[in-house]
């Protein structure tokens, strides 16, 4: 009966020191920071987004900006060309909705980290705004315009409600009939001019 015992706390002490013993730090955080009142269709693998972020570090360091930059960055969801935190968080976005993701070293840049701005197993944050995205068919070269309002940082919380990635929150069914417009140009309500 000792040894059993002894062999089980031994495998418990192996399992834990490899980190298997604290699953929410390895977890994707995702919070809403501001959601758009009507959603047509929400971001999927393959889509094409174009998206507006700020990156910091856990300590609240920033590394990077495309707010800064004045152009929104680009890329196609699910193929890897960004970080895994980014693949999986911005699933589900509406256009104008703003998220803060928390990504786990293993979901960003991993133990080698990306020098000299992000150091080995650095936690990041995100605040990332979906100024637009289409189905990759789709020709987004054309529309290398902003066209999305400015929000502005007022209407947003800095550190809103965070969920782990899984949770479903009252987000998951609105918005999904309706006729696409991503570009915005018409709209059966009227849209503002700009």
């Amino acid at each position: 009966m000792d040894r059993l015992v002894m062999s089980l706390l031994m495998m418990l002490m192996v399992w834990v020191s490899y980190g298997k013993g604290d699953e929410t730090d390895e977890k994707l955080q995702m919070g809403v920071l501001k959601r758009p009142e009507h959603c047509v269709r929400r971001v999927k693998n393959g889509d094409v987004v174009f998206v507006h972020y700020e990156g910091k570090l856990a300590d609240g360091t920033p590394f990077d900006s495309s707010y800064e930059r004045g152009d929104p960055f680009s890329f196609k969801v699910g193929q890897g060309m960004v970080i895994q935190g980014w693949d999986q968080g911005l699933l589900g976005m509406c256009p104008g909705e703003i998220r803060k993701l928390i990504i786990p070293a293993s979901l960003g840049y991993g133990a080698q980290g990306s020098p000299p701005k992000i150091p080995p197993g650095a936690t990041l944050k995100f605040k990332v705004e979906m100024v637009r995205f289409g189905d990759s068919d789709a020709d987004d070269e054309d529309d290398e315009e902003y066209p999305g309002e400015d929000m502005g940082d007022d209407e947003e919380e800095e550190d809103g409600d965070v969920e782990e990635e899984g949770d479903e929150d009252e987000a998951g069914d609105e918005g999904e009939e309706g006729d696409e417009d991503e570009e915005g140009d018409e709209d059966e309500e009227g849209d503002e001019d700009e």
